[in-house]
């Protein structure tokens, strides 16, 4: 009577139990009850160490009430021990509560736990089997020959339906891949040829784990949640490739090119097709993490874990372009004319934010066409306005910072701040007092940056040039060439204008390449801060932002930051020919957050001759010729310990900016052919945990930095994940990250 109560009780609390089985909620009530009605049936009579190592299987992988009826199972079979004969009783009662512990276990348990659970049931029905009297015996036989048979021809059929769906998957997603680059190459029409193809793959896929073949497996344990896993991952497919296919068949890349003019009406058009593709990605990513939540084969994991990747990166990709989207009818003068500021930096002569200004130009945007409306040296605007009567109103760090070195006259200057909204900003109030047009936005580009527009118009031929500048001469041509060749500024300003004009005259004109050619142009040269945007209306901003075109110097909490920016003060064009290797080692009590590290700057002067005119190796400080005559400011939001430069003591001011301390040295002097070397020890707070995450903000140079960082932790074992946002780009490692070249 005991017995039969006891497997009573273990039945019922079973059914109750949280965990599924099938997926289908009435079923999984009646398996759980039977499943646990059987164990406690044959498992009773059971020896006595069989249900001990039982208990301890499930006991090792069990917390909370898993863990409370796993240790009151331990005890009833240990107590069990001391009889001479072990009572069946007894034994029902401790399995009861053994099984239980096992359907009680926690969603979050590790993933060997319903291993070795099946292991328990295994191991207590398998010794119990061999001791129930031989009528029962023969009962359980046959019983269990049944259900194995069944187990078995369910499982044939669903391995051979998956085998087949798998092909139709494999061909599906092939489709997509190749719809996916015919998207990027511009051509709509084969995209939609691919997706529907793909969408008929998937479809195929779709019919097979819904037909006969699987018709067992959908009420089999485990096999079950497989052939779940399988259909929700081709209906994402389905999902997808129907709202890709809207969108391909909407999308008609030919309306979008243009000689001088973007068609908005059709720009407006492709915002909600695009909303909705990213509205099925992200469905489809939710869909992907829920499957993978559940128990999976660890092929099947390993497939899904490679899909769900791939989607990811896929919605993340239709996000921006959403949001791209809906700002591009805005700023190309759909929604009233719009004017934007385009300044050149000339690298040669380091500023904060790249390079000191050397040339202007005003675009007009009005109903998708684009004009340049005028251009000029920045001489021009320096000259609109007698010395002392325009003024700057912030943002006050910038004026606190650089207010002594006069900005509002001298304009080339305004790039001191490595904040590029903080430059846009200043120009935007000063622009209007130089002669110029209230502007909604501005543009910089460096040689580097003017290079990748090159790349988009092709060569282009520049008054005074006796040869055509192209993507490929116009890095050295603008940061060396231009000075050796035209020794004055008289000659050199005119020149530098007139690329510049050539430049932007031929991009309003050209057709809008591919988005792939696009992408792989632009992206490295924005996200290397040699192209960069910022607008007044915030919506756009925070799209330029995703496109990592912002040039933002910003803090985020918890996190590390660092920016390592460089100033010309020789007035020359030797930074030209700097090279700087510089290394971060960073070491993290991932207990409370502190952070000590060491940043180490190596910057050397490569300037190849002195036989140069004086505009590139002469300076106004009295130095011997081709001496680098700069300074440093390191921003961070840690404090310096102690700083070197070649092993002697250095002495730095402090101030703030960007919610960062900004760290000074005095003027560095670098010799023709030399190199000086900078160590700062920093100590200071993070996040505390097993992830450091730090944003880098490297200094926009044509011919790049090297930048390296290295990590460890106080205790034995590395945190688990470093972080490292450069720009708007993370890598992910282990370790160490680097080198990077800005």
């Amino acid at each position: 009577m005991i017995r039969q109560a006891a497997t009573a009780l273990g039945a019922i609390s079973a059914a109750l139990a949280p965990v599924s089985l099938t997926g289908l909620d009435a079923l999984d009530v009646a398996y759980r009850a039977a499943i646990a009605a059987a164990v406690i049936h044959v498992g009773c009579h059971a020896r006595r160490l069989p249900w001990i190592a039982g208990g301890f299987m499930i006991g090792i992988v069990s917390s909370g009430v898993s863990l409370a009826l796993s240790l009151f199972a331990l005890m009833v079979f240990i107590a069990s021990a001391f009889p001479k004969r072990r009572p069946r009783h007894t034994g029902a009662a401790g399995v009861a509560l053994m099984v239980n512990a096992a359907f009680w276990l926690p969603p979050t348990t590790h993933p060997v736990a319903p291993y070795l659970a099946f292991g328990a049931f295994v191991t207590v029905m398998v010794s119990g089997f061999r001791w129930m009297p031989s009528s029962q015996r023969q009962v359980t036989k046959w019983t269990a020959a049944s259900l194995g048979a069944f187990l078995v021809l369910a499982a044939i059929g669903t391995g051979v339906a998956t085998a087949l769906a798998s092909v139709a998957v494999k061909s599906g997603a092939s489709s997509a891949e190749s719809a996916l680059d015919y998207a990027r190459d511009g051509d709509g029409e084969s995209a939609t040829t691919s997706l529907n193809s793909s969408a008929d793959h998937f479809g195929r896929a779709q019919d097979l784990m819904d037909g006969w073949l699987t018709l067992g497996a959908r009420a089999v344990p485990g096999i079950a949640q497989q052939r779940d896993a399988v259909s929700t991952v081709i209906q994402s497919g389905l999902d997808v490739t129907a709202a890709g296919s809207d969108l391909a068949q909407s999308a008609d890349y030919d309306k979008l090119r243009f000689e001088g003019a973007i068609d908005l009406a059709h720009v407006s058009a492709l915002q909600e097709p695009a909303a909705r593709a990213t509205a099925a990605l992200g469905d489809a990513d939710a869909k992907i993490q829920d499957v993978l939540n559940a128990r999976l084969a660890p092929p099947l994991r390993s497939r899904v874990l490679q899909l769900s990747a791939e989607i990811t990166e896929a919605k993340k990709e239709s996000a921006l372009a959403s949001e791209l989207l809906g700002v591009v009818p805005g700023l190309f003068g759909g929604e009233g004319e719009r004017r934007y500021l385009v300044v050149f930096l000339a690298s040669a002569e380091i500023r904060g934010s790249g390079g000191m200004i050397g040339s202007y130009a005003e675009l007009i945007a009005n109903n998708g066409e684009v004009d340049l409306s005028r251009s000029g040296n920045i001489a021009e605007l320096i000259d609109a306005a007698e010395p002392g009567t325009r003024t700057i109103t912030g943002p006050q760090d910038f004026l606190e910072r650089y207010g002594r070195f006069e900005p509002q006259d001298f304009l080339q200057d305004i790039t001191l701040s490595p904040d590029f909204p903080t430059v846009a900003k200043v120009l935007a109030e000063l622009y209007p007092q130089s002669g110029g047009n209230p502007i909604d936005g501005v543009i910089s580009a460096d040689p580097r940056g003017l290079s990748a527009l090159l790349s988009l118009t092709g060569p282009v031929d520049v008054e005074g040039l006796n040869y055509q500048l192209t993507a490929t001469n116009a890095v050295d041509f603008l940061t060396r060439d231009i000075y050796t060749q035209f020794p004055t500024d008289r000659v050199q300003d005119p020149i530098q204008t007139a690329a510049i004009k050539a430049t932007f005259e031929a991009l309003v004109k050209a057709s809008l390449p591919s988005p792939r050619a696009l992408s792989q142009t632009m992206s490295p040269a924005s996200r290397g801060g040699h192209l960069r945007a910022w607008s007044q209306r915030s919506k756009e901003q925070e799209v330029f932002e995703s496109l990592g075109a912002d040039g933002e110097i910003r803090l985020e909490p918890g996190s590390d930051a660092l920016a390592v920016v460089q100033q010309n003060a020789g007035n020359n064009k030797l930074d030209a020919y700097l090279k700087r290797d510089m290394t971060y080692a960073v070491k993290i009590n991932p207990r409370t957050g502190e952070l000590a590290a060491t940043l180490k700057v190596v910057a050397r002067n490569e300037i190849p001759t002195l036989n140069l005119p004086d505009a590139v190796v002469a300076n106004q400080r009295g130095a011997p010729r081709g001496t680098n005559i700069s300074w440093f400011s390191f921003l961070t939001p840690h404090d310096v310990k102690t700083a070197t430069i070649d092993g002697r003591e250095l002495k730095m001011g402090r101030s703030t900016e960007r919610g960062l301390h900004a760290w000074d040295t005095p003027f560095v002097r670098i010799p023709p052919g030399g190199e000086v070397t900078i160590e700062i020890e920093l100590r200071g707070k993070v996040a505390a945990g097993d992830q450091y995450r730090l944003r880098l903000m490297p200094q926009p140079r044509p011919f790049g930095d090297t930048f390296q960082v290295t990590h460890s932790t106080t205790s034995k074992a590395s945190s688990k994940q470093v972080l490292i946002d450069q720009g708007a780009a993370t890598h992910t490692t282990e370790v160490a990250i680097g080198p990077f070249n800005s």
